[in-house]
């Protein structure tokens, strides 16, 4: 079993949660009400718990690079390709 954390609006939530539902290897057991960041109404964040098969991706769309940083790599601005937010930063 694995929890994931997805913050964003609530419509890249429900963008989000439909693209797990859709994966074959991915059996999406719960996902929790919205909650609202502090500071922000603009901004949610949801648990899910999933069951996944043998393969896992983690995708950080954070710029803050949070994810990159407990996985071990002390300077994720420093990798040798662009993060998915430089692409959604534009």
């Amino acid at each position: 079993m694995l929890k994931i954390r997805m913050q964003g609006t609530k419509k890249d939530l429900h963008w989000f949660r439909r693209l797990l539902e859709r994966q074959g290897d991915v059996d999406v057991k719960s996902v929790s009400e919205p909650f609202a960041n502090k500071g922000t109404k603009k901004y949610f964040r949801v648990y899910a718990e999933v069951r996944a098969g043998k393969k896992v991706l983690l995708v950080e769309a954070d710029a803050q690079g949070s994810m990159a940083v407990s996985l071990g790599i002390a300077e994720p601005d420093m990798l040798p390709f662009p993060g998915i937010s430089t692409y959604m930063l534009g």
